[in-house]
């Protein structure tokens, strides 16, 4: 446990991050979300990595999916069923889509 959520939670703060009430992975707590689109239960985002000062930020592109464990704690992990592959695509071209709207409209 890092002394960040050691702190939050002795003052009460929920440790885990989420988009839209729903937990997102570890690995993107540190970015900056761009476009993000939720289905019944997997999610795929854009999260914008900030690099040094000066510089361009690279994108990442990450899908997700929710859980409920046995303690009824919802969270998020990157490992994918193999019948969730071809709906998580569709998410992707669905962000696609939104970004490329986005800049025309810019």
């Amino acid at each position: 446990m890092s002394f960040r959520n050691f702190v939050r939670s002795i003052i009460g703060l929920p440790s885990r991050r989420t988009l839209g009430g729903r937990p997102v992975p570890a690995s993107v707590a540190q970015c900056r979300p761009v476009t993000v689109i939720h289905d019944r239960r997997l999610s795929v985002g854009v999260f914008a990595v900030q690099q040094r000062r000066g510089k361009e930020p690279l994108y990442r592109v990450v899908a997700w999916r929710t859980y409920t464990d046995r303690q009824k704690k919802e969270h998020a992990t990157t490992s994918l069923h193999r019948d969730e592959i071809d709906p998580v695509l569709r998410l992707v071209e669905e962000c696609a889509r939104r970004l490329s709207a986005a800049d025309t409209t810019a």
